[in-house]
């Protein structure tokens, strides 16, 4: 892939830091996340996890997405012409769950490239089971073995492996995660802020305010339905335990433990409900504030802002 002379920054060849005025393109930041536009984008020779000065070219990395809606699927899909930079694979999963893995030339130290390229997260998971399905076979062969530690000794050391290597696959996987995609574009998380700093603020569509409130308003009532399904299953709970015989302090026992769960339950899914609401009442304010309805107040707003 050829490069373009005229998107190369002389204050990027000397290692000073970026100004606020420099602006390249197909990217922009929304809070913490950086949008990526899949069909034309150039990246500053700076790293995205450390914000150092690098030398291209840049090395190949994968980003996966998981989940994507078969709307943003089939715009890849159907207009070849406009993602032809990207290069992306579509992986079909069970119970229908696609992922899209999609290769990027991104700016990263050595340090950091190394990390995205490690397998030893792998070896370790596959070392740990080996040793998992050893430590079992000799379990069941102590009485033919002199060694009476060896079957506890292989557990211990199978279970540190699992444990290491799923901690090494989670920390390589959440360095630089894709949680959204949306109009040909792309949000990844774990970038530098100094990195996020100089680039322009994300301004999102009408489109995606309006899925963005329907999915919200959707979570603020499930939630609001289920809370209260779990406090009406709490209240005849403790209702039948004050109304009927008394019983034998084990079953006692797990009537308290039944209505216990039934309220922490309740009170976990309205508090998910009133976070939801907050996220809803942030999102129809952007709305409202960058794609306002001319009614008779906003009308009357504007003609009183002119006159002035």
């Amino acid at each position: 892939m050829k490069r373009r002379a005229s998107h190369s920054s002389p204050v990027a060849d000397k290692g000073e830091p970026p100004r606020e005025n420099f602006h390249f393109p197909g990217l922009w930041r929304d809070g913490k996340y950086l949008v990526i536009d899949l069909a034309d984008h150039y990246f500053p020779r700076r790293c995205l996890k450390t914000n150092e000065v690098i030398a291209p070219p840049f090395d190949t990395i994968t980003l996966t997405c998981h989940g994507p809606s078969n709307a943003e699927l089939n715009l890849l899909q159907n207009d070849p012409r406009r993602f032809a930079r990207v290069k992306y694979l579509v992986f079909e999963g069970p119970k229908q769950r696609t992922s899209i893995q999609f290769q990027f030339a991104l700016p990263l130290t050595p340090h950091w490239q190394a990390i995205f390229r490690s397998v030893w997260g792998t070896r370790l998971l596959w070392a740990g089971a080996a040793l998992l399905i050893g430590s079992y076979c000799s379990w069941i062969l102590n009485d033919s073995i002199q060694w009476s530690w060896l079957p506890q000794f292989t557990l211990l050391t199978s279970l540190v492996l699992l444990v290491a290597g799923g901690v090494f696959q989670l920390y390589r996987r959440l360095a630089l995660t894709v949680p959204r995609l949306f109009d040909g574009k792309i949000w990844v998380g774990g970038v530098d802020s100094e990195w996020l700093r100089p680039l322009p603020a994300f301004v999102p569509s009408r489109r995606m305010l309006q899925e963005e409130i329907q999915l919200l308003t959707w979570s603020f009532w499930t939630c609001v339905v289920v809370g209260l399904v779990l406090l009406g299953l709490f209240l005849i709970a403790s209702l039948r335990t004050y109304t009927i015989k008394p019983q034998l302090p084990a079953v006692e026992a797990e009537y308290r433990n039944v209505r216990f769960a039934l309220l922490t339950g309740a009170a976990v899914a309205i508090l998910l409900g009133n976070r939801a609401r907050m996220l809803l009442r942030v999102e129809e304010h952007r709305l409202h504030k960058l794609y306002p309805v001319l009614d008779r107040r906003t009308f009357r707003r504007l003609r009183q802002k002119r006159s002035r």
